[in-house]
């Protein structure tokens, strides 16, 4: 299941589940800033050079 899905589903009728939406939120932020983490020289360089 897509972690978006399941974070919708943390509702229920005893109130909110903040830890598992803020576990969901976190893994859901992970991949994108590992991506950043290394392209981050080439973004700089692009930036630089005008190319982006």
């Amino acid at each position: 299941k897509p972690i978006a899905a399941t974070m919708t589903r943390t509702i229920s009728a005893a109130g909110m589940d903040w830890g598992g939406l803020a576990a969901a939120g976190v893994l859901t932020m992970i991949p994108g800033a590992i991506v950043i983490w290394f392209v981050r020289n080439y973004m700089a360089k692009g930036f630089a050079l005008g190319r982006v």
